[in-house]
């Protein structure tokens, strides 16, 4: 080969790798994913395209006398095989993990197959299989005021797959939608919300705070937020401080049990959390088919024998992020629950926990990483 046609090769074996990186910064710009792989080839096909030029350019390079010349060609060649060998040796792992489990093991995680099933009728989605759900923490609480209808709105209109919602109870014994047991931080008013009526609490300004713009908001009724979402969008319900309103969890169960439709193509799931162990298991009696979860906030939460307690109720863990790790995802995917992560900020972050294994993330900003959960 000739000096010249050397040089060509290993100028588009570079070209090439740089195109293999497109798709990513394409997406972070704003174009759908489907646009990306429409503009641009998938990374695998353009490093395989790669490394046959460098064949073809390194037959040229053994006969150079400069090393410089031979260490561009073998950093091009490694470059090119990362992303293959990235792709065969995540497939090898798994491969790997599902033949190392022993008969106890297999009967175990077969049990949770079947309560996974059982619960994910109601509250799986078949993209979930596919990529990222982006959970819009009280909404897009990034840009309007946490739990109000407000940011509900601008979450869905961002595309995100479930809205999070906090749930405490009024003294007349309504679900209502606010995080903080006391009203000070998020409302005009004071003191605890278990000592108003839902009509004194809407009369209440919870946009101020946040912004001028936002003046008048109230605090939705869980009641308000089912009739505008329920079944259109994803919800993901929190029971808050179960243990200061005693039949809090009876009282959800009543108001979803109003509603309809799931199993329709269009059907958006509902699930509920909390972090008390205790009132999910009580959701588990009253709701037998329903998606439930518990949000676990310290590691000590995550031992195998918290998980196996876990599984028997509940088929979703939500974490805090700097908990998810890949063996403690694997361990709790391999009995058959679902993790989630919060509170996430930033596309280059959701991207790490995807590739941890993760299945949501819940995040304050839902805009900022649309564009990378796809897998």
């Amino acid at each position: 080969m000739r000096q010249r046609d050397r040089n060509k090769a290993k100028a588009c074996a570079a070209l090439l790798m740089v195109l293999a990186l497109l798709p990513g910064i394409w997406t972070a710009c704003g174009a759908s994913p489907e646009k990306a792989d429409a503009a641009f080839w998938r990374p695998p096909a353009v490093a395989g395209a790669a490394k046959v030029l460098l064949a073809e350019a390194e037959s040229g390079v053994k006969h150079e006398t400069s090393a410089a010349s031979a260490g561009e060609a073998r950093a091009l060649r490694a470059d090119a095989q990362s992303s293959a060998a990235q792709e065969v040796g995540a497939a090898s792992a798994g491969t790997a993990r599902a033949m190392s489990a022993d008969s106890g093991a297999a009967k175990e995680m077969s049990a949770a197959a079947t309560r996974a099933a059982a619960w994910g009728a109601a509250g799986a989605e078949p993209e979930a299989k596919r990529r990222l759900l982006v959970i819009a923490h009280r909404g897009a609480s990034g840009y309007a005021p946490e739990n109000t209808m407000a940011a509900f709105d601008l979450a869905a209109a961002m595309g995100a797959d479930y809205l999070e919602l906090d749930v405490q109870m009024t003294r007349d014994g309504q679900p209502v939608v606010i995080h903080d047991a006391t009203l000070e931080r998020t409302t005009n008013g004071s003191g605890a919300v278990k000592g108003y009526t839902l009509a004194q609490l809407q009369r209440l300004d919870a946009g101020s705070w946040f912004g001028s713009k936002y003046k008048g908001e109230r605090v939705p009724s869980l009641k308000e937020v089912l009739d505008r979402y329920y079944g259109r969008i994803g919800l993901f319900v929190e029971i808050k401080s179960p243990e200061l309103y005693p039949g809090i969890e009876a009282s959800v169960a009543r108001l979803l049990a109003q509603y309809g439709g799931a199993g329709t193509p269009s059907f958006r799931p509902v699930i509920l959390q909390s972090f008390s162990a205790e009132s999910v298991e009580k959701l588990r009696e009253l709701m037998p088919d329903f998606p439930l979860g518990v949000l676990v906030v310290a590691r000590s939460d995550l031992t195998d024998r918290k998980l196996r307690r876990f599984e028997q109720f509940a088929g979703y863990i939500n974490m805090k992020q700097s908990l998810a790790g890949e063996e403690t995802i694997r361990r709790i995917h391999d009995r058959g629950m679902k993790v989630f992560a919060w509170t996430v900020r930033g596309a280059r972050r959701a991207e790490l926990l995807r590739l941890k294994g993760v299945d949501g993330i819940v995040t304050n900003f839902p805009d900022e990483v649309m564009c990378r959960v796809t897998g």
